[in-house]
């Protein structure tokens, strides 16, 4: 919608047929691409600490699994604060699945499935950044374009 209202607005600048009302417009177009701009932002802020999470849980998996039985360790309780622990299972993991539902797996599945989640997270992310920058092209192209024929029209 945005993109072929830039594409409407320059067909007319080059036409020479854009009035106060027309300006109006672009101005408003560039001002709905702002605030796409800031939701994909948003977005692409969300994906990525989804996949820090993700990469701090498999290094954590990772760990425990060579740690074996037993093994003391400490367990975070919030606000910065620890207590100590000692693993009773280093072959399985209760994971979240959705909801308030989760699973126990084996460290290996749930290591294969966050990697897979990780995966697509940053295939997502990539296309959300791609997203942004033609639509930063397209808001750079109208404001030029707005910004000439503000100029006209003042002269």
């Amino acid at each position: 919608l945005f993109q072929k209202a830039v594409k409407r607005h320059i067909y007319k600048m080059e036409n020479n047929k854009l009035d106060q009302e027309g300006i109006r417009n672009m101005l408003m177009q560039l001002e709905m691409g702002k605030k796409q701009l800031e939701a994909f932002g948003k977005q692409a802020e969300m994906i990525e600490s989804a996949i820090v999470e993700i990469n701090s849980t498999l290094e954590t998996l990772n760990s425990v699994s060579k740690a074996g039985d037993g093994s003391d360790v400490l367990m975070p309780v919030g606000a910065g604060s620890f207590m100590r622990a000692k693993l009773t299972d280093t072959s399985n993991v209760i994971m979240g699945v959705g909801g308030t539902l989760s699973i126990e797996r084996k460290i290996p599945a749930a290591i294969t499935s966050l990697t897979s989640r990780r995966d697509s997270l940053s295939q997502t992310l990539m296309k959300v950044n791609k997203t942004m920058g033609e639509l930063g092209m397209k808001m750079a192209e109208l404001d030029r374009a707005t910004q000439q024929i503000m100029g006209q029209h003042m002269h």
